[in-house]
Order: C-alpha cells, then sequence, then structure tokens
C-alpha cells in the first residue's frame, strides 16, 4: 500500500483547528464510510482513520495539519 503525507499550515491555533478537524471526521465517517478516532492532547490531537483498505492518521496542531 502507498503511504501518502500531506502537510497544510494554519494560522488557527490548536482551539479552532480542533473544530474544524472534528467536522472533517463527521464527514469522512458519513461521506467515506471512514472509522474515526480522535486522541486528544495537550499540545496536539490525532485522529485515527480507517476502513478497509483504507488507514492513516491526522495530526491536528496549532499551527498546521
Amino acid at each position: 500500500m502507498a503511504d501518502i503525507k500531506i502537510q497544510r499550515t494554519h494560522a488557527l491555533g490548536l482551539d479552532k483547528a480542533r473544530v474544524l478537524a472534528q467536522e472533517w471526521m463527521d464527514d469522512a465517517a458519513q461521506k467515506l464510510g471512514l472509522t474515526c478516532k480522535l486522541v486528544p492532547g495537550t499540545t496536539e490531537d490525532v485522529i485515527n482513520f480507517e476502513r478497509m483498505g483504507v488507514s492513516g492518521k491526522m495530526t491536528v496542531r496549532p499551527d498546521a495539519f
């Protein structure tokens, strides 16, 4: 399976990034059939996601996804 790494910088701060990440999780679960699990942290969060044939993670930081 291929590994794909994408990083997007932003200036949202952690609180606003968390809100967008939650919206992404909800949308990904509904539209893409992904099972998502949020692992919160003090300085960053990690969203693990998977479905048959796909698995990955998204790190939510104050300055980047």
